[in-house]
């Protein structure tokens, strides 16, 4: 008897697959839509009904479950699985700590907190602070481990913080820019005067001032213009705010600049002498 070419090509496919004899196989997993992988070929999705080799590697794979691996019998033609959930490690934190976390409508505690959680869910994660206005909303689905940082500060406070930051360094290396001209009151004629390394002495009491009043506001006047006079025996008298980015002079970044200078010993001088000094405060 002669069989053609197609006759041949279905026998060896219907009896053979990789080398191997087929059979028809069902597999059920809970949940559904896992997919199957044959001797390391995918086959389909589950529920499965197809035809595969007797003699078979099944594997098992869906996101967010643990994988399963099994040999197949030749016996047997009908499977049932059920998945194991992967487990994803979930840290909460935020700043400032204690805050309530809220995982799909149930609070599940305050920060900071681990936990496991299924890594095949998608979350609704509300963190929130009594004394915070700010509150960290955010959907996740947890892979292996994920870590959730909550900033609960606003705007203003965090705007407050980086000033601090920046103004502690600069107060570091009193990067406060001094300049001062004297005029001789006796002959009206302009003179300068160098008196920087007096100055320089009482920088750092200086910058305090601007430390003090910058620890509670953000907003700081830049410069401030003063005037006084250095008598003979080089005491400072009559300090005057001439000038100041403050409308208000009497409050207590001009106060407490005046009693440093009421503070300075300058060189003795043969006469009374007039000066002025714009103190000029700069985060450059």
């Amino acid at each position: 008897m002669r069989f053609s070419f197609f006759t041949i090509f279905f026998i060896i496919f219907t009896m053979n697959l990789f080398g191997k004899e087929l059979k028809e196989v069902s597999i059920e997993t809970i949940p559904k839509g896992v997919t199957v992988i044959i001797n390391g070929k995918v086959m389909g999705k589950t529920p499965f009904k197809k035809k595969i080799p007797k003699s078979a590697k099944l594997t098992l794979k869906k996101f967010g479950y643990i994988t399963v691996t099994q040999k197949l019998s030749n016996k047997k033609n009908s499977y049932s699985f059920t998945l194991v959930r992967k487990k994803s490690r979930v840290d909460f934190k935020s700043t400032p700590t204690g805050a309530t976390i809220n995982l799909n409508g149930k609070n599940i505690g305050k920060t900071p907190k681990k936990m496991a959680l299924d890594g095949d869910k998608t979350y609704i994660v509300i963190i929130s602070h009594k004394d915070k206005k700010t509150v960290f909303k955010e959907k996740i689905s947890p892979i292996d481990h994920t870590t959730i940082n909550a900033e609960l500060r606003d705007k203003e406070e965090l705007k407050k913080i980086e000033y601090d930051k920046v103004f502690s360094e600069n107060r570091k290396s009193n990067n406060i820019t001094v300049s001062h001209s004297f005029k001789n009151s006796s002959e009206q004629k302009n003179e300068t005067i160098s008196f920087k390394d007096t100055i320089k002495k009482y920088l750092p009491e200086i910058t305090n001032c601007f430390f003090k009043e910058f620890s509670n506001k953000t907003d700081i006047p830049a410069q401030i213009n003063i005037s006084y006079q250095i008598y003979p025996d080089g005491k400072v008298h009559k300090v005057v705010i001439e000038d100041s980015n403050y409308r208000d002079k009497e409050d207590s970044l001009n106060f407490c600049v005046i009693s440093v200078f009421q503070k300075i010993q300058f060189p003795k001088q043969g006469e009374v002498k007039n000066g002025s000094i714009p103190i000029e405060f700069s985060f450059e």
